[in-house]
């Protein structure tokens, strides 16, 4: 498979189009060891697009045509398990070299700030979707076959939840990292640079934003055992990233 270096915007359309192949046979076929390697190469693709991207970006800016815009997208995240999937989704976010993050929470109602350029933005748009798609079924099963339903009361059957959904959020960005990391050091040299330069835009725009931007005291919230973490992070390492795509300038609700 080639890298993105020289990528044209008519390879990294065909790019795009090959992932949405990927991952709709990766979900539709009965076989795991099949869709686990539909689902990597998918993954690296999409890893792939993105730095292609970048570099396109940069060759444009230095033949005098305009950049892709950085836009800021909102998306709420309501429900009993808010907390978690907020933190959860927001490392999955950063693990994108140029997007960046902005929480707040108003009574029962979490919202993310994704702020980047067009491309990345709509990439970490599949990625929510799809995940939040996929941990619903996962979650799911995991309960029933672990017949976590013994649990005495109803705030340690939400903390376990909780648990399992942050270490399967923790994985897939872990996962996403250790690519990224990868696809730069084999894209070869001055594609870091590229990368610097588009966080730098994104970081002088996401100021312009929101100038009186001031970081806020994380707080502490229960953690539940380590066999729920240990479950969860086993479902990140199966994820499917990116599956379902969403319409760049759409605002979501994501499921409670």
């Amino acid at each position: 498979m080639s890298k993105p270096h020289g990528a044209t915007a008519g390879k990294l359309e065909r790019m795009l189009e090959k992932i949405t192949m990927l991952l709709r046979k990766a979900e539709s076929t009965p076989y795991p060891a099949e869709a686990q390697a539909l689902q990597e190469h998918a993954e690296r693709l999409m890893v792939r697009y993105g730095i292609g991207r970048a570099q396109l970006d940069e060759r444009t800016a230095r033949e005098g045509r305009p950049r892709e815009a950085v836009v800021e997208r909102r998306f709420e995240v309501g429900g009993v398990y808010r907390v978690g999937r907020l933190r959860g989704l927001s490392e999955v976010a950063r693990a994108f070299p140029a997007i960046s993050v902005l929480q707040s929470t108003s009574g029962n109602t979490s919202t993310l700030y994704v702020v980047g350029v067009e491309s990345d933005v709509a990439q970490v748009l599949r990625l929510f979707e799809s995940l939040l798609v996929q941990i619903r079924s996962v979650m799911a099963a995991w309960w029933r076959e672990h017949d976590k339903g013994h649990l005495p009361t109803e705030a340690l059957r939400v903390t376990e939840r909780r648990q399992f959904q942050m270490a399967f959020f923790d994985t897939v960005a872990g996962r996403l990292r250790d690519l990224h990391a990868q696809e730069v050091a084999d894209a070869g040299s001055g594609t870091e640079l590229v990368l610097a330069g588009r966080r730098e835009r994104v970081t002088e725009a996401l100021h312009q934003m929101h100038p009186f931007l001031r970081s806020a005291r994380s707080r502490p919230i229960n953690t539940g055992s380590w066999t729920a973490h240990r479950a969860g992070q086993a479902a990140g390492h199966r994820a499917n990233v990116g599956q379902r795509g969403v319409a760049e300038g759409s605002r979501a609700r994501l499921p409670g």
